[in-house]
């Protein structure tokens, strides 16, 4: 579907308008044309002016992106016109010059508007993923940083295309060792989810709920290619509503225990070990080397992501920045077993995003109940694990090693990779996959 040269042009399509202005890194490419029925247009979603009219661009209104030749001298990227104005640009064969390159292909090496034919920018194969920089530090610090700030966004709707919207509203789903709890967020407020994080970890959502309050989720904002995602969340709703905290269980999570918790305990023994449990959790911190319990039961560091997220600054605190976090409400912590022993009992998918020590009791504990699952592994905690074994009779000391045992649990487990920098390989079950 690429455009080489001023032939074979992709399909006319609908993108979404992020900006009326661009940056200077996503060049045009000069000379080439493209037919004038051919250029594809987008619905505005900001006010602006037309670069070729001057007149009043509108919200809703069909608009393209355009470089003019004196544009380099300024220093724009681009900037938007009416559909109609492209008129003005065609020379006696009727083409105009092809849009702006795509930033997203230039940089990731992929579209996910062009995915879904939605695209109005230029696509050329010489430049995919040109501007990528995957060798090189992008900030300080001792190793290299990489881009997956919004992992949790990127799983998450990984999620919804994989298991659908019928299986994920059918009961709660279980974040196994969320952390800060922003994939659970992302699943009540933004999908409507019944998403409950079983974590020691404080959550720490003000970030979220910060962007929340601003609109940033609503579809005027995200645009009708991913506000589809978000198909819990309309227009207003930053100032209609507030956002909802999912339920959190501060507790380890250990698939015997909770295998235990849903068919042995009696309520008076499964209250005591909550309790239990739950002190244990707020005894423990997360800092960059990773679980250190008051106790002395300190875990190894997670050098995959130990600067991932940064460690709360205190119970409860807002650590965005910028003032006090958005009024949130929602559920408090979970301190019942018998609700908790209800959450379990009725969960339709396990989940884990970089889960450390959990992402085999994860796996371990859906595949015992033959629950549809997804976990993400990063780091390997060998020393933790010195009796994990391959089929092969090889030790578990790799990242490697740890998708291919997680991958072994079952027969059918599947693998895929995910749209982010770093350890970004899902292994998953599908319900089918037990039949």
């Amino acid at each position: 579907r690429q455009m080489a040269a001023a032939a074979d042009p992709p399909p006319a399509g609908v993108a979404s308008l992020g900006s009326m202005e661009g940056g200077q890194d996503d060049a045009a490419s000069p000379g080439l044309r493209i037919a004038r029925h051919l250029l594809p247009t987008t619905v505005a979603r900001r006010e602006g002016s037309c670069l070729i009219c001057d007149g009043a661009i509108q919200m809703e209104d069909r608009v393209f992106p355009h470089l003019r030749v004196d544009d380099a001298v300024t220093g724009w990227r681009y900037r938007w016109a009416h559909a109609e104005c492209a008129d003005r640009l065609c020379d006696d064969s009727n083409t105009v010059p092809v849009p702006p390159t795509c930033r997203h292909w230039l940089r990731r090496g992929h579209c996910p508007m062009l995915d879904a034919e939605m695209c109005a920018f230029w696509h050329p194969p010489e430049a995919q993923g040109a501007a990528k920089d995957s060798g090189k530090r992008r900030w300080g610090g001792r190793r290299r940083q990489v881009r997956n700030q919004y992992r949790h966004t990127s799983f998450r709707i990984w999620l919804v295309k994989q298991y659908g919207l019928d299986l994920m509203l059918s009961g709660p789903v279980l974040d196994v060792a969320g952390g800060h709890g922003w994939i659970s967020w992302e699943l009540v407020n933004c999908v409507g989810v019944n998403a409950v994080i079983v974590d020691p970890r404080p959550m720490e959502t003000g970030p979220l709920a910060k962007k929340w309050a601003k609109g940033l989720y609503e579809p005027w904002r995200t645009g009708p290619v991913f506000s589809r995602w978000n198909p819990a969340v309309q227009n207003g709703d930053g100032r209609a509503r507030p956002c909802v905290n999912p339920p959190h269980a501060r507790i380890f999570f250990n698939a015997e225990s909770f295998v235990r918790l849903s068919h042995e305990l009696s309520a008076d023994a499964a209250q005591v070990w909550l309790a239990k449990e739950t002190t244990r959790g707020h005894n423990t911190r997360w800092t960059i080397k990773g679980l250190q319990s008051d106790a002395g039961d300190d875990h190894e560091e997670c050098a995959g992501h130990a600067d991932d997220e940064p460690p709360a600054k205190e119970e409860g605190g807002y650590n965005g920045g910028g003032g006090e976090a958005p009024a949130v409400r929602g559920p408090t912590e979970i301190d019942d077993a018998n609700a908790l022993r209800d959450i379990v009992g009725q969960t339709k998918l396990v989940i884990g995003m970089h889960p450390d020590q959990a992402a085999g009791e994860a796996a371990q504990f859906a595949v015992a109940q033959k629950l549809p699952w997804a976990v993400v592994p990063c780091c390997v905690y060998r020393k933790d694990f010195p009796n994990r074994r391959l089929h092969s009779g090889a030790t578990v000391s790799t990242y490697q090693d740890l998708v291919g045992w997680l991958s072994e649990l079952h027969p059918n487990t599947r693998r895929e990779t995910l749209d982010f920098e770093g350890r970004n390989t899902v292994v998953y079950m599908l319900p089918s996959d037990y039949e």
